[in-house]
Parts: structure tokens; sequence; C-alpha cells
């Protein structure tokens, strides 16, 4: 069962239990220093002297139940964080609480902070950097980068928190993954990267005095796939896992000195303080990958690495998508298709993947060669437009109703978790009264699905392979009127499917395949981004972001 921290008397017991008799036993001896000869066992028994005592407290019973942390500020990431503001506000209508963290007198200007507070209400914000003086057990306080992060959570006024990078670009209104089954059973809610474990050193663990053991506790909470977090969203019950963050922020404070040399910046350090926190068996990773939103070189507007592009078949990845633990697409995280306010335009997103194997990931955009000859094609983009597809086979005398090869493809989009647009008239038409019952009980129309699959545009077998795992019991219009659950589930043998070696990897057997955004219900955010950076250009108090160094 979750351990939770209670408040007053019966806090001050569980703080006791919790740390002498859980945390230690996967503990062991380390020698280790940081960069400046600190010593890391003498950091431990500080933090832990902290949280023992009466200093450690939960959040207090009046704070805001709820709400998101967005670290930012500055002419780079505050005019992206305003994309998810705005996105939020004005496009999704979202009323959740947000809260803004800068570092520096240079990272917000107060005439854009006012015009923020009052665009974007309720929007709290403050300066992490200003700080007089740090608590003993802090090895140091805050800075620009990796370790704000982890601090921004530590620090969150909220019960509940969400953290998001700047680049974050909501579909969807959070509140569904904050009332879920899974957040409660957890108390915590990651999502894993494009890749396996490549960038994380397993050394860490001695140099931080865990047993190695920890390493596969840590990787229960990831299901089948294990790869290393992908820390743009992370979400934490801060009356649960008070505990956890305090060890994020030990971690991550000593980032550019110890830990960030054995592993991606603050991506992994949040698993490894559930360690830390003697509870790694809690850590929760949502057990789907993320799917890849790209453009092909011809259209991109700009030059990124030509070697790279080689390598992924001239195709480049502006943002991966992440999604709840259901399989609806819940944001864009622009990892490298950020918005620059100051550029001709905003970017260009031409096609959305399913959630994407670690075997074309780990091929396509690691190790594939980059003199052209890799695999090709990368990536092959279906001419799935729905309206098209509808208006052939309503004219086709041999598919009256429901038509096949229309719901053939509408269905396999949604079961291999593409956010294709749900298209009510077709599902009404496909799963209505009077039509045909396919395995399961699941009405069909024109006949069982399953046959209807056989006649789809592609074969299930083709692309990232998140075709549900429960096979042909479950299709799109399953659940209440209204309801249309995604009933996601992944195919894990497509997770490593490879032919042949390849420096250590194969290569992936079959390309990826890929829709139009604008098909699928991302096109929001997308829209979004496009709006707020002509916004942006016309709001008088945001000309310190939009203008020019020199003007």
């Amino acid at each position: 069962m979750a351990r939770s921290f209670a408040s007053g008397a019966d806090f001050a017991t569980q703080r006791r239990s919790l740390h002498v008799d859980d945390v230690k036993r996967y503990w062991v001896q380390t020698a280790a220093t940081t960069k400046t000869n600190v010593s890391v066992t003498a950091m431990k028994q500080k933090l832990m002297d902290y949280l023992l005592s009466d200093r450690f407290q939960p959040p207090a019973a009046n704070a805001p139940r709820r709400g998101i942390v967005i670290p930012t500020g500055g002419r780079h990431y505050l005019p992206q964080a305003i994309v998810a503001l705005r996105t939020l506000r004005h496009h999704l209508g979202c009323t959740i609480p947000v809260q803004l963290v800068w570092c520096g007198k240079d990272e917000m200007w107060d005439g854009v902070w006012s015009f923020l507070e009052r665009e974007f209400a309720p929007l709290m914000g403050y300066d992490a950097c200003e700080h007089e003086s740090i608590p003993e057990h802090w090895y140091k306080g805050p800075s620009k980068g990796f370790n704000l992060k982890a601090y921004a959570l530590l620090a969150a006024p909220f019960k509940e928190v969400m953290l998001w990078d700047s680049d974050v670009i909501p579909a969807v209104c959070p509140d569904s993954l904050f009332d879920s089954e899974e957040f409660k059973l957890h108390g915590n809610m990651f999502w894993g990267d494009s890749y396996g474990e490549g960038m994380f050193q397993k050394v860490v663990y001695k140099l931080l005095g865990l047993q190695d053991q920890v390493h596969d506790l840590i990787a229960t909470g990831k299901g089948i796939f294990n790869r290393y977090a992908e820390s743009g969203a992370v979400m934490v019950d801060r009356t649960r896992h008070l505990d956890m963050l305090e060890w994020a922020w030990w971690m991550n404070a000593m980032g550019h000195d110890l830990t960030y040399n054995y592993m991606y910046g603050d991506k992994d350090t949040f698993g490894v303080a559930f360690a830390m926190a003697g509870k790694p068996t809690e850590y929760y990773q949502v057990p789907v990958p993320p799917a890849g939103v790209w453009t092909h070189d011809t259209n991109i507007g700009w030059h990124p690495n030509k070697p790279q592009l080689l390598r992924q078949g001239h195709w480049w990845m502006n943002s991966l998508v992440h999604f709840s633990p259901w399989g609806q697409a819940m944001w864009q995280h622009r990892v490298t298709g950020e918005m620059y306010v100051r550029s001709p335009g905003p970017p260009r997103d031409e096609v959305v993947t399913p959630p994407m194997p670690v075997s074309w990931t780990t091929y396509h955009m690691a190790f594939a060669p980059t003199d052209g000859s890799a695999q090709f094609p990368a990536i092959v983009v279906m001419p799935y437009n729905l309206t098209y597809l509808q208006a052939i086979s309503a004219t086709t005398p041999a598919t009256p109703g429901c038509p096949p090869l229309v719901w053939a493809a509408y269905w396999h989009m949604r079961t291999h978790a593409v956010p294709v647009a749900v298209n009510t008239t077709l599902e009404e038409l496909c799963c209505g009264h009077g039509h045909a019952q396919g395995e399961g009980g699941a009405s069909t129309g024109g006949g069982s699905w399953a046959a209807l699959r056989q006649r789809s545009l592609v074969t299930l077998d083709t692309g990232a392979g998140a075709i549900a795992a429960q096979g042909a019991k479950h299709h799109p219009c399953w659940g209440a009127a209204g309801d249309r659950p995604h009933l996601l589930g992944i195919n894990e043998a497509w997770e490593r499917r490879t032919q042949g070696p390849y420096s250590g990897w194969g290569v992936p057997r079959e390309p990826l395949w890929a829709v139009p955004l604008n098909m699928t219900e991302l096109w929001v955010t997308w829209a979004a981004m496009n709006e707020t950076w002509h916004w942006e250009h016309t709001q008088e108090a945001l000309r310190p972001l939009t203008q020019n160094r020199r003007q």
C-alpha cells in the first residue's frame, strides 16, 4: 500500500518509522565526493536529519489542492510558456491554477508579469533564486537549468502538482490525470522518453550509496517499456511523496558537480529519489511510449543537423506526444521544434505517428548510418483523409450505411493511439443499433470488425505496434454514449522488433507510419501555437520578449 503523510503527531510518527525502517535498507557506504570535494555521505546525513526533525512538515492543510508549475523565464523560454498559458485559458477553457517559476531578475520584467497575471488568472509566480541564505541540508540553492525543475516541485504551493517544461502545449485539460485511478493509486506519474536506458549509467547508485538492486525495483513501475524518464511533464502528490521530492532536489542540487555526469539532467533523478526515500517500487511511469510529431526537411524552414536528418529519412521530429494511461493524447512536448517568438513564424508540424517503439527510435534516431544508407523509408505517411474516404464510400452501392474501408481505417487509427479526431457520425453509423455484433458483443456495423480489420488500409502489423493487446475484443465505440475510451494496449513484440545487428541494434522490419496532424485531436496544439505566436506580437506589454535586443 502506498504510504501517505498525515499531519501533526501522526506525521511525526510516520516520519520516523518511514526513514529508519525503510530508507536505510537500500543504503550502502560510499566514499564519493562532489566536484567541490563535498562528501556525499555527509550530505545524505544532513538531509536525513532534516527529514527526521520537526522542520520537515507536510503541505499546509489549506494549501490549494492541485495546480501546474512551469519553470520558465527570459526571452527564450517565457514566450513558450505563454503558449501553454494561452492554450489552457483561451483555447481549452481550463481554470486550473498555474505557477510560473524563474531564476533571476533578468528572467522576468515587472510590466510583463503584471500583464500575465491579469491575462491568465489564476496565475502565481516568483523568483526561485532570491535566497538570502540556504538551509543547512542543501548542497546549494536553485539556479538556471535542470535543477530549477526539481526545486519548483519541492516548493510548489499545491498538494497535487503537475510540472511542465516551458515548451509543453496541452491538447486537453489535465484534470482527468489528477482524477485517474492510476494517480490515486501511485501518487505520482511520469512518462518515458524515445530511447531505452542508454543515457543512464548505473554507477551512480554506488556513488550515491545505494544498492544496485534498486534499479530493478524502480523498473517495476515502468511495465514492459523500461525507458529512461522524459521529465518534460511530472505529476506528484506532495502529501504522499514530499520526502521523495526532498531527495530529488538533493540530487539535482549536486547536478553538475556529480549526478548529471551519469544521467541526462534531471530525467531519471526522480526514480532514483524514490529509492533514496526507501520506496523504489512506488515510482510509476505511464505504460505508453511517446508518439512523435514530424516535419519533412523540405518544409522545416530552418537547418537542423544534417546527419540526423539523413538518419531519420529526411524527417525531423519537432515534438513528443505523451498519453494518459488509457491512451489519450494529452500534450505535445516540443523537444526540438520550439517556438521562437522572434523567428519569421511558428514551426510547421506535418504528421504524427503512433507511440514509437524503441526498436525504431534507437535505429533511426540514434544508430542508423548518416551517409544516406539508412533503411528507407523511415516514415510512411498514410493518405488518411476521412472526409475523402467517406465521400467515396458513401457513393459506392456495395457499402451502404457504415462504410467498411473508412471504418477500418478509423478504427485502426484509434486503436493504434493515433489521436484521430472523433467522428460522431461515423461512430453512430458503425456502432449504432441494428448492426452486426463483433467479438465480445461489440457492435460493428457491416459485419464483424475482425473482418473489417483485414480490409484496413494498412496491416495491423505495421508501424509502432500499439494495437490493443486484447485483440478482437475492443474497438473505439465500446463504452457509454459520449464515452469513447481509447482502450489502448501495447504490442510488446514491436518494442524490440528488429532484423539483424547494427551497432548493437537491429534494423526495424518496417517503417513507422504517420498521418497528417490536422486529422487528429492534436491539431489544437499547433493551432494554438500559431495563434499565440501572432497574438504575442500584437501585445505592447510583451515587447521585451518580441523585440530584437537592439530595439
